[in-house]
């Protein structure tokens, strides 16, 4: 099995169908928002951790989790931003496919709102906010995908 990367908007899934897929394929599975959480102490999650350091540093962080990645067969839940990103995917798909789990912004939006609004959505319209990024961020997960579910 080659390494298989998740990505999709938050909520699509992603870090509950990897564990499964992973435990089905008895390979590791890697989710690297608790890797994030993890380099910052484990004590945050990520969306305090945003809200305490900042975007930059929170991408920053989020770079080198991913380039810093060495399981070369494993399954990868990505945060919502990564499949957004031609770099960071250039690097994950060197040695895996990347499988975008698509998902209507209803459905997603409703689970974020069960999980809590992350601290990037919390300032103005949450809705309204989430709607725009999810409208910018699907063409592409499309476009760096190798598949969509």
């Amino acid at each position: 099995m080659e390494k298989i990367i998740l990505i999709g908007f938050a909520c699509s899934g992603k870090s509950y169908l990897g564990r499964r897929w992973a435990e089905e394929q008895g390979c590791p599975f890697v989710d690297t928002d608790t890797l994030i959480e993890e380099h910052f102490g484990g004590q945050s999650s990520c969306s305090e951790l945003w809200k305490r350091f900042g975007q930059a540093r929170f991408r920053e962080v989020e770079r080198e989790v991913i380039f810093s990645l060495e399981a070369k067969e494993a399954v990868i839940a990505t945060g919502g931003y990564v499949g957004t990103d031609r770099a960071l995917m250039e690097h994950l798909r060197k040695d895996g496919q990347a499988i975008y789990l698509e998902s209507s912004f209803e459905v997603v939006y409703e689970r974020i709102c069960k999980r809590g609004v992350p601290a990037y959505a919390r300032e103005g319209d949450s809705f309204q906010i989430l709607k725009e990024l999810f409208l910018q961020r699907a063409p592409l997960y499309s476009r760096h995908s190798d598949l969509v579910l």
